[in-house]
């Protein structure tokens, strides 16, 4: 009979563990979805168990452990993406200006085309003028 007593412990015992470790679970899960953060404290009040559970169960522990880890590369990677969306943002913004900057530089290119034209131009008219005057000079001395 006292084989039969000590069967029936440790069929219980292992019931209670069972039991324990679904509780844990699914308090993991309850806090993933509320984004909570995840530690032996947080998941023993929210499973109903002691800490000392925790501790002394590895296989819980360490549950705890790699659901924290996955929440932390979670927070992690959208801290990356937001930085890289604030990059990106600023990258755009940034070619944007590298345009106007070269459009207005082509425009500049331009003028400064025309400008040198009107001046090649005026410096013809002057040497034009000059050799007039010239002429017109030598002309009166002749007559003289």
């Amino acid at each position: 009979m006292w084989w039969w007593v000590e069967m029936n412990n440790t069929d219980l015992a292992d019931i209670n563990r069972e039991k324990t470790t679904v509780k844990v679970v699914e308090a993991i899960q309850k806090l993933k979805k509320k984004k909570a953060n995840i530690t032996i404290t947080s998941v023993a009040k929210e499973a109903g168990v002691t800490r000392q559970t925790l501790y002394n169960r590895p296989d819980l522990k360490l549950k705890i452990d790699e659901a924290n880890s996955l929440m932390n590369d979670k927070k992690k990677t959208k801290e990356v993406n937001n930085k890289n969306g604030v990059q990106e943002k600023r990258i755009k913004r940034l070619q944007e200006e590298l345009k106007q900057s070269n459009d207005e530089n082509l425009k500049l290119l331009d003028q400064n085309v025309s400008l040198t034209e009107e001046i090649i131009n005026l410096q013809r008219e002057i040497a034009n003028l000059e050799e007039k005057l010239y002429k017109d000079t030598v002309i009166e001395l002749v007559k003289r």
